[in-house]
């Protein structure tokens, strides 16, 4: 563990991926407890840009190089993050399941319902993360429904 809390293990949610400085693409985590990665948040505060919000922990790639061939002509670079996928679902996988959190991305919701349904599944708004700010045709209505309220 280090100082600031951050171990195996540690919850924390996807805000999204950018390149910084000499374009190098990093990725930034809401962890869940803000106490975790503090020093991070704080040697890192120079490359936070007006949409990064200060809770969000810069996470950097590690690159290895990988020399092929006996006179070593080619490298392959390898590049990861340190982080594990923890669980994702389908909207319709979510049915009848309560969260504590929710990351939602409604930029490719193409069917009535689906919008009100993601909301319906998280206990409460504080822990409902949106990709991106919500508009009016991320909400589809079933034609005969709105017939029917007229």
């Amino acid at each position: 563990m280090t100082c600031d809390g951050l171990v195996n293990g540690v919850d924390g949610i996807f805000q999204r991926s950018t390149k910084i400085l000499n374009s190098q693409e990093v990725i930034w985590i809401l962890f869940t407890n803000p106490k975790c990665d503090q020093f991070t948040r704080i040697k890192n505060a120079h490359l936070y840009e007006h949409e990064m919000h200060p809770t969000w922990t810069l996470i950097k790639p590690i690159c290895k190089y990988i020399k092929i061939g006996s006179i070593f002509l080619n490298i392959i670079i390898r590049t990861q993050f340190l982080i594990q996928l923890d669980i994702t679902h389908t909207i319709h996988q979510t049915q009848g399941l309560t969260l504590d959190y929710l990351t939602f991305d409604p930029t490719h919701v193409y069917k009535h319902g689906l919008t009100y349904t993601t909301f319906s599944h998280v206990k409460k708004k504080e822990f409902f993360y949106l990709f991106q700010p919500l508009q009016m045709n991320f909400f589809q209505i079933d034609p005969s429904v709105a017939m029917e309220m007229r």
